[in-house]
């Protein structure tokens, strides 16, 4: 599973391990570090890329908020603050929570329910949406899977089918299949999987299968069983 990284941003060291013990049974969450000053946090951020920041705001010298303009681009950030006048400027600068010190138990773990929310979605999206490196022999392409119509497995080889080519590469289907988003790939039988963008009509056939048209004019058909799972990806009557 992958870990995300946390940076705990207070000029309070009790603050900072007050958090660090409420952060503790999120296994999935590793303290990347922590800072009690805006300097410390920026040089922490340009070094380990923190995913998740919370942040103090009212600090000796610079505040939370003069860190985020120093940085080029914003991870999560959750601020944690003993002020409740900041809270429309937080949500300005695109903040996941606001939470009032002493924070309570309820609301912290609200918190933390919005934020793996949103690092899990822009995970998603880029695990899924960045091009796949396919490599035949000594040459080697990118593929976007967007533009992927099927995929067909032949003994231990994989063929992946696009609009302008067939490439044919060393591996399982099952293997390859975790590469793609299962919200739009759905496997239709035992040797196939289809993008269900890339089917252009369906017909559900008498044994309870399905045959497909594919917007390339090839003609695919499902097992019974995937039939149904494909109606639910593919949001089909």
């Amino acid at each position: 599973m992958r870990k995300y990284k946390v940076l705990i941003v207070d000029d309070e060291k009790a603050a900072r391990e007050e958090l660090r013990e409420q952060l503790e049974p999120y296994f999935m969450l590793e303290i990347a570090g922590m800072a009690q000053h805006v300097q410390q946090a920026r040089e922490i951020v340009e070094t380990l890329q923190p995913d998740i920041i919370f942040l103090d705001i009212e600090m000796p010298g610079l505040s939370g908020f003069d860190l985020l303009q120093q940085l080029p681009e914003l991870p999560a950030i959750i601020f944690v603050t003993a002020f409740d006048q900041y809270a429309a400027k937080a949500f300005d600068v695109n903040a996941v929570d606001y939470l009032l010190k002493p924070i309570r138990m309820e609301r912290f773990a609200l918190a933390m329910e919005r934020v793996l929310e949103r690092l899990l979605a822009r995970h998603h999206d880029l695990q899924y949406t960045r091009p796949v490196f396919i490599k035949n022999g000594n040459r080697g392409t990118l593929i976007q899977p967007a533009d992927i119509h099927y995929i067909t497995a032949t003994d231990n080889y994989i063929t992946i089918v696009t609009d302008t080519q067939k490439s044919v590469i060393k591996s399982s289907l099952q293997q390859f299949e975790q590469r793609l988003d299962p919200a739009l790939f759905c496997r239709i039988n035992r040797n196939q999987v289809v993008n269900t963008r890339q089917i252009d009509s369906t017909k559900t056939l008498p044994n309870g299968s399905m045959r497909l048209t594919m917007k390339n004019g090839t003609l695919l058909e499902t097992s019974v069983r995937q039939a149904s799972r494909l109606k639910q990806i593919a949001r089909l009557p």
